[in-house]
């Protein structure tokens, strides 16, 4: 399988299967640090998604979703 790196794009939210939700480990400080972040600068990293079947799966960026 070989892997395309593309530019970042936005989404909608409603786009995006959160198929691996149940494996995060909620982690409240480092939310807190990361919400604080995000308001101050905005969103700095992209998350990380795949394409499935006319979805888009998300792999990494639950915690900035």
């Amino acid at each position: 399988m070989q892997c395309k790196a593309t530019n970042p794009v936005e989404v909608d939210l409603g786009a995006l299967e959160l198929r691996y939700a149940h494996t995060r480990v909620a982690k409240p400080r480092l939310t807190d640090m990361l919400t604080a972040s995000i308001e101050r600068y905005g969103q700095i990293t992209p998350v990380f998604t795949i394409p499935e079947k006319g979805r888009l799966v998300l792999i990494d960026g639950y915690v900035r979703l």
